[in-house]
């Protein structure tokens, strides 16, 4: 993946920091091919996009790589010209969210101005050429304020740069600017990839709290709910492919702890997906994890002799359990 198609898909994240320590020393952005992507993108292209949004969940044990597969489908989609409504991480905006205020829109319900504004930024990075391309423009009016309003037949980057410019109203223009795609992807003129990595979150218990001190689910967080309303194959045109992870689940689990779609989503987060494909991610091959230790022997990332040689990669392979994640930790001081 060229870097600067690196730097505009993953604006404000989506690769794990390792992995992008690693991509920024080597000056190249590498994705290895594995199986589970190709599995998607197999299937992408035998989709019926007329029919309701096909929904894939990505599972595994924690380290198999389901971000690294987000990450080859998004440069998939980036590439065949999807839009891209990617949310990298779904805990950033239910654990820790850097504000937290009232909604000036609906009582009630919670708004994170500062995620808001960094996602709008991230989906202007991801999409300013195929919005342009689109010619997109608003359904209604919008009013933000007396004197600050988006009229209808706007064009749509207006709401994006207006939450930008106006973080205050960041959540709302989020919330408006998924309702207008929507509405624009029956048409048929484009289609919507949704991405979001650790969709279970959005079922968990949240970290966000009102001023009473009481916690808010995240079907009462305006883009949260924004975004879990995309996940519904109530529209056409689009293709929602989501992981779900043992971390906003479990902190403290370990990788034996249960894993599977089922269990990480609960009944109801369940019953909000279903159906959809389960596509699970597992640990390298003996093919898989010889490119690794080659790739970083390769680039000078495994510098001790012992570690490149035959006895010091089986000690890697043995240490690791073959874990992707194992195999990158236990290489970093090599």
């Amino acid at each position: 993946m060229p870097l600067d198609v690196k730097n505009k898909l993953f604006f404000s994240g989506g690769i794990p920091k390792t992995w992008d320590t690693q991509m920024k020393i080597f000056c190249e952005a590498g994705i290895m091919i594995r199986e589970p992507a190709i599995e998607i993108i197999s299937l992408l292209n035998k989709i019926n996009y007329s029919n309701p949004a096909v929904r894939f969940v990505l599972y595994g044990r924690q380290g198999t790589g389901k971000t690294g597969t987000l990450m080859h489908i998004l440069h998939y989609a980036y590439e065949s010209n999807f839009l891209l409504l990617h949310l990298p991480w779904v805990s950033n905006w239910t654990k820790r969210p850097k504000e937290v205020v009232p909604s000036q829109y609906k009582e009630g319900r919670i708004d994170l101005p500062v995620e808001s504004a960094i996602w709008l930024q991230h989906f202007k990075s991801q999409n300013s050429k195929l919005m342009e391309e689109f010619h997109l423009t608003t359904h209604k009016s919008y009013t933000w304020t007396k004197r600050e309003i988006t009229e209808e037949g706007a064009p749509l980057m207006d709401i994006v740069e207006h939450g930008v410019q106006r973080v205050r109203h960041s959540s709302d223009c989020i919330a408006a600017l998924l309702r207008e795609i929507k509405l624009h992807s029956k048409s048929g003129k484009f289609k919507v990839m949704v991405l979001v990595d650790g969709v279970n979150a959005f079922w968990n218990k949240t970290n966000v709290r009102r001023p009473d001190k009481s916690l808010v689910p995240s079907q009462e967080i305006t883009p949260a709910y924004a975004f879990m309303k995309l996940l519904q194959n109530d529209w056409n045109n689009a293709v929602v492919v989501t992981s779900v992870d043992i971390v906003p689940f479990n902190r403290n689990a370990s990788r034996q702890d249960p894993y599977t779609p089922r269990v990480l989503l609960g009944k109801e987060g369940f019953e909000h997906l279903d159906p959809f494909i389960p596509i699970e991610t597992e640990n390298y091959t003996e093919k898989e994890i010889n490119s690794v230790l080659d790739y970083y022997c390769d680039r000078l990332w495994i510098q001790s002799e012992r570690a490149q040689q035959e006895g010091g990669r089986k000690q890697i392979k043995f240490l690791s359990g073959y874990n992707p994640y194992e195999v990158m930790k236990i290489c970093d001081p090599l």
